[in-house]
């Protein structure tokens, strides 16, 4: 199992300097005889590549247009296999423990297991070769390299190419405005006790409603997904992963900004016992920690979920699909509720995403292969590239109206990824961009998710030593928190009682939780 954390690491600056003066010894693509251009590779021999793509929509077919053309146009072979994000990291765990590392993995969400397998010498040092890929470093400004540099490097060196945030998509409570006005609710809920009420009003108009819809997935997405509805409310870190730049420690502002770690302190503890209040109700979703992704969506269809909390994008195609069911309107709630005298905080993100490709360690013995799949990755960050992953093929799955671009009729984002194996990759197309309706609606709440109380993640340049002691203990100490949080959420742990809380601390200290506390004590002192 690998160990569930992100390495943030300050790169000194005698190290940047040393890697822009050895960046300006190598030769370009165009001196190498290669180009971005898939016009201009025309002759080059086919060259044999084995690529992984974790997919959000798996194509159905694993031979598809996406990659017929991608070997037609950089004359690459494709050994290709699309996993799907729902499926877990199971086949990549496997995958890498039997050495079968492809030369290419598309996209990766999970940054955790990008740290193990850099630690274990699996992946090519991607940093060592920006310097070939200026359609890509033009996609971000300074301040968002820097946070590549710090949230994205491990021991200082940089493994996976980080995608841009084209998009600022908040996310927010989705709920069915229809339903709660036929419930005789007249807004949005703004503190936790009238959302409570609001439920059980709910309840009561509607029998169908099965309570707050969870997005569900592999291992412990039921919890996470559930736990970060509230976790605003509450005052408290939304992510323990590191995905987003948090880790649950914090200078907590509610305890004079000591450094604490959120899931062991008493706040947490009021989160559990109100959703386990919640619960025992039937106001959340009964199996919330197995249900699948594709039961969540299914229970919205017919009418079960009438308020979940995700992307607020997803609004645009929930209204989308509703067409043809008169009277049904979602919406997205402006605010989050606060349990507390003072408001729900926003965690901002880091201004990347730390999602993108991986390269194997053995393309240092390929540099013909290297050099392609890099072309093939620059020619992916330009705006014809971006518009190609995107959208796909002109007249087959999109077309061009005027100045806009739209899919065909009958396609969206997901048909197309289905069907063809087209999705966005590294950056969205602005060209898409300028008429898609979820966009749209992701920047309409931004503007008024901006302006809510928020904190933002540090950076901490950790010594090796102290790094090795948190990697150590994070994934253990998670494993404890996500656990005794569906517990105590389906009742199965009494969290009101304060022996079972004591019990559950001391497990958290025994699993390494004092040690790594005393790190950050350290250096946020």
């Amino acid at each position: 199992m690998f160990i569930s954390l992100t390495r943030y690491k300050v790169i000194p600056v005698f190290l940047v300097v040393a890697t822009i003066l050895a960046g300006c010894s190598r030769l370009t693509l165009s001196q190498q005889g290669l180009s971005h251009s898939p016009e201009e590779q025309a002759g080059n021999p086919d060259l044999q590549v084995s690529v992984v793509n974790q997919s959000k929509y798996a194509p159905i077919h694993q031979e598809n247009l996406f990659v017929a053309e991608i070997e037609k146009r950089f004359h690459m072979k494709w050994d290709y296999m699309s996993i799907p994000v729902s499926s877990g990291m199971d086949k990549f765990n496997v995958m890498f423990a039997s050495g079968q590392i492809p030369d290419l993995v598309l996209t990766m969400n999970n940054f955790s297991a990008v740290k193990n397998w850099a630690d274990a010498g699996y992946l090519l040092q991607i940093g060592d070769y920006i310097d070939r890929l200026p359609n890509y470093r033009k996609l971000f400004n300074d301040s968002e390299w820097k946070d590549i540099q710090d949230y994205a490097t491990i021991n200082g060196k940089l493994y996976m190419l980080p995608s841009k945030i084209d998009v600022k998509d908040p996310m927010a409570w989705i709920y069915r405005r229809d339903a709660f006005e036929r419930a005789g609710i007249t807004e949005f809920p703004k503190t936790t006790d009238a959302f409570y009420e609001d439920l059980k009003k709910l309840k009561a108009a509607l029998p169908s409603f099965e309570g707050i819809g969870v997005r569900g997935g592999p291992n412990t997405t039921g919890i996470k997904s559930l736990l970060a509805g509230f976790q605003h409310a509450f005052r408290l870190p939304p992510d323990f992963g590191g995905v987003d730049g948090w880790l649950g420690f914090w200078n907590d502002p509610d305890e004079q900004n000591r450094v604490v770690y959120a899931p062991a302190t008493q706040k947490h503890r009021d989160m559990l016992i109100y959703l386990a209040k919640l619960y025992r109700e039937g106001l959340i979703e009964k199996e919330f920690a197995t249900l699948s992704e594709e039961q969540w969506s299914a229970k919205r269809q017919k009418g079960k979920d009438l308020i979940d909390f995700q992307w607020v994008s997803q609004v645009a195609d929930l209204q989308k699909e509703a067409l043809n069911q008169p009277g049904i309107v979602w919406d997205y709630s402006r605010y989050h509720p606060q349990a507390y005298e003072k408001p729900g905080l926003e965690f901002r993100p880091v201004s990347v995403s730390l999602y993108g490709p991986l390269l194997s360690s053995k393309l240092l013995k390929d540099e013909a292969k290297l050099n392609r799949i890099l072309s093939y990755i620059d020619w992916a960050a330009t705006d014809e590239g971006r518009l190609f992953h995107m959208m796909g093929k002109e007249n087959v799955s999109y077309q061009m109206d005027g100045g806009s671009v739209h899919y065909m009729a009958g396609k969206d984002r997901k048909r197309v990824a289905s069907e063809y194996g087209f999705d966005w990759f590294l950056s969205k197309s602005p060209a898409a961009l300028s008429s898609d309706e979820p966009s749209k609606k992701a920047n309409e709440a931004w503007q008024v998710y901006q302006k809510l109380p928020y904190v933002e993640p540090r950076n901490t340049p950790f010594t090796d030593q102290d790094w090795e002691t948190i990697s150590i203990y994070m994934g253990t100490v998670q494993d404890v928190v996500y656990r005794f949080a569906t517990k105590s959420v389906m009742g199965l742990e009494d969290v009101s009682s304060d022996s079972v809380w004591q019990g559950y601390v001391n497990e958290l200290n025994k699993a390494g939780l004092q040690d790594m506390l005393n790190i950050f004590q350290k250096y946020w002192k």
